[in-house]
């Protein structure tokens, strides 16, 4: 039976991805009086394709971009969303029933652990039930490679686990690590296309049902 529950973070267990989205554009605008459209921001969406980032801004833009101010001003924006950031809804419950049923619980993230910090050091009830992380400071490669689910099963001591992912990258990750997956899109991530193993999240109590009918 399964005994993990596994999350990504951005865009899963918080609304980050859109938090992040307004933040990146607000500079922009600021700066050079321009913003990422929607769909050019959706593609990249849960990978881990941040070294070209900013050069693909500057090809965008026509000009450079002064990576340290823009980061800078990424980061404090951040700090202050993450930090008054709220679960999304049913994640809270998740959680509470993953661990009546005893179930491990971990977080794998294409994000840096510092990153994070952000969110669960403000809310340390809830960074007190998570036994494992892995972010990309962990890993060789992000998703969509299979890596860090791969790792944080290692750390769990566990075989099998559940997890729930919100973009498709996260998704083919999470599929190819031979793991059960359920997504539960966002409004950046609602229209795109999923791997066809995945299930839907609808219902806490739908997913603890179903490994229950499995067992």
């Amino acid at each position: 039976m399964t005994k993990a529950l596994i999350f990504d973070f951005d865009g899963t267990m918080i609304d980050s991805e859109w938090l992040f989205y307004e933040s990146i554009n607000n500079y922009l605008m600021e700066q050079f009086h321009y913003q990422i459209p929607f769909a050019e921001y959706q593609q990249g969406v849960g990978t881990a394709a941040e070294l070209s980032f900013y050069e693909r801004l500057s090809q965008d833009i026509g000009q450079p971009i002064d990576a340290e101010s823009f980061a800078q001003q990424i980061v404090v924006d951040q700090k202050r969303n993450y930090a008054e950031a709220k679960l999304r809804p049913g994640i809270g419950e998740l959680i509470e029933l993953a661990r009546q049923q005893q179930w491990k619980i971990g977080v794998v993230s294409n994000s840096e652990m510092l990153e994070l910090a952000y969110y669960f050091d403000s809310h340390p009830t809830i960074k007190k039930q998570i036994d494992v992380f892995v972010t990309i400071d962990d890993l060789q490669l992000g998703k969509p490679d299979p890596e860090g689910y791969l790792l944080c099963l290692n750390r769990l001591m566990v075989e099998h686990a559940v997890v729930i992912e919100d973009s498709p990258v996260g998704a083919q990750a999470a599929v190819a690590a031979g793991l059960e997956t359920y997504v539960y899109p966002n409004k950046l991530t609602k229209e795109m296309t999923f791997p066809p193993e995945v299930r839907e999240f609808r219902q806490v109590q739908e997913l603890f049902n179903h490994q229950y009918k499995k067992a």
